[in-house]
């Protein structure tokens, strides 16, 4: 699925699965059960979803 990111920061604690983001011109990054991480405003890419997953998230602007 493709992720585009308005102004807002996105915060995501993934609590359940695995998904790899790819920034647009980036590597993949894979994130599992207890990982977190910022999404920044004006991000382009893709969100995959690998195994289903069940996450916190907080957009902040």
């Amino acid at each position: 699925m493709r992720s585009i990111k308005g102004e807002r920061f996105e915060f995501c604690h993934i609590l359940a699965g695995i998904v790899e983001l790819t920034p647009e011109g980036g590597k993949p990054v894979v994130h599992k059960a207890g990982d977190s991480f910022v999404m920044k405003p004006g991000f382009v890419g893709a969100w995959k979803t690998i195994e289903t997953v069940r996450k916190i998230y907080v957009t902040v602007k």
